[in-house]
């Protein structure tokens, strides 16, 4: 192999290298694209019954005109679906960089990434409870 094909190569090496890395912490292995789509795609398989909710409450999904809502009830769908979809969203930490990192409004902890540790501490514990 020359020289210059062996650069060749090595720039091709590199520069791919790179294209992987993209949206990836320096020092992590990048996310695979499949589990990336994923992550996207669960916030889209809640809404669905996010909006049959919301068309509950606002009346055009065919709900019985007879029925007669409690008081309750009204914002007990809307706010179902509002936190349904907001843990669903939840997901996209799983492949991105601040799913790894501890706020910083969390006094007793510095912002870097979460210690497997305390993590497996607090799973013992909920499992023993």
């Amino acid at each position: 192999m020359t020289t210059h094909a062996r650069d060749t190569a090595a720039a091709a090496t590199a520069e791919a290298e790179a294209e992987a890395r993209v949206g990836a912490p320096a020092g992590r292995r990048p996310v695979p694209h499949w589990a990336v789509r994923a992550a996207h795609a669960v916030p889209l398989c809640v809404l669905p019954s996010g909006l049959w909710r919301v068309a509950l409450v606002l009346g055009p999904a065919g709900h019985n005109e007879d029925h007669r809502w409690a008081a309750w009830e009204r914002p007990y769908a809307i706010g179902l679906s509002v936190v349904c979809e907001g843990l669903a969203l939840l997901a996209l930490g799983l492949v991105r960089p601040w799913g790894e990192a501890v706020p910083r409004c969390v006094t007793s902890c510095t912002g870097t990434g979460a210690r497997t540790r305390s993590g497996s501490v607090a799973a013992v514990t909920t499992v023993r409870m």
